[in-house]
């Protein structure tokens, strides 16, 4: 009897070759992963920037706030000295036209305004006061108030610009991965590809192609590794397969022959009960004979007796 194992292939017997999960893609994941590197390395790298320009625009901010107090307060001197307030009020009106100035407030010793002027209504100021002195004497101070408006809009326009350069950075990340990776993956998987495909035909002494990048040679390896496995499992399952055969085919002789006693034995219990049925009906008949003459004996004994009495009570007649 010839089995069909030996002629199966164990991986269609696998319970989880009905398991398939959703596809996915190694080019689809590097992609993702550096771009979230870039971004991780880019966000650092936008705040840190960031936040460096804000402190030199800050510090921009106040050397130009000291400075332009300083000139107005030298220009001041004088004036003031003089008290020639239409100069005084010129100057300071020319002052508020820079876009960093907010507010000036010039005041003398006694606390009198010369002169108040504001062009904006921005709240984040920088302060700065300076004594104005003219001739060894403190004639007044100048109060110059500058607005921290145009440091947060040149912050906010480097990270917008950063932000679109990181964005077309992380796009072109996502095309040009996806593209080269799909370009330099195709021929090793077309040969890992080639390596798999003797295994599910069942051939497994087939020799592996050369792998051209030194990260799959591992995977490469091992599947030849599963290949030589496979196939002295396969020539060991093969030997058990023969000697189950023959087993079987040993079983199979000893059940027919089995199988022939049986029906000898029960053709010789039926000859042997047609004998016994034979021996039954001979003894039945011989036993309804006997019957019939131990009837026949018994009447001519009563007959006898019968005619004894007769006889007797004949010969009683006649002597009396």
């Amino acid at each position: 009897m010839k089995s069909s194992q030996g002629d199966s292939n164990p991986l269609d017997n696998n319970p989880l070759s009905g398991t398939r999960s959703k596809p996915r893609s190694i080019s689809g994941h590097l992609a993702a992963g550096l771009i979230a590197i870039t971004l991780l390395v880019s966000i650092v790298t936008i705040t840190v920037i960031y936040f460096n320009a804000i402190r030199e625009q800050e510090a921009s901010l106040t050397r130009k706030a000291d400075e332009y107090t300083q000139y107005l307060v030298g220009v001041l001197q004088d004036l003031l000295w003089d008290y020639n307030e239409e100069s005084i009020n010129t100057i300071c009106r020319t002052f508020l036209q820079n876009e960093l100035v907010v507010s000036i407030v010039i005041k003398e010793t006694s606390g009198r305004v010369v002169f108040s002027g504001k062009n904006s209504p921005y709240t984040d100021l920088i302060k700065r006061t300076g004594k104005i002195h003219s001739h060894g004497e403190l004639l007044g101070e100048a109060e110059i108030s500058f607005t921290r408006q145009y440091v947060k809009e040149a912050g906010r326009r480097l990270l917008v610009s950063y932000a679109l350069t990181m964005l077309f950075v992380s796009m072109s990340l996502v095309l040009l991965t996806h593209l080269l990776l799909r370009v330099f993956l195709k021929k090793p998987l077309d040969t890992l590809d080639k390596i798999v495909k003797p295994y599910i035909a069942g051939i497994y002494d087939s020799p592996i192609p050369e792998l051209p990048y030194t990260e799959f040679q591992g995977f490469g390896n091992t599947l030849t590794q599963m290949g030589e496995t496979i196939r002295l499992q396969m020539k060991e399952l093969h030997l058990q397969t023969a000697e189950l055969e023959e087993e079987i085919e040993k079983r199979q002789k000893a059940q027919d022959e089995l199988e022939r006693l049986n029906e000898n034995l029960e053709q010789r219990v039926k000859e042997r009960t047609a004998e016994l049925v034979a021996k039954s009906d001979e003894l039945e008949q011989k036993n309804r004979e006997l019957e019939r003459f131990n009837k026949l004996f018994v009447n001519r004994e009563l007959r006898m007796i019968e005619l004894k009495e007769r006889i007797g009570e004949l010969e009683m007649k006649n002597g009396a």
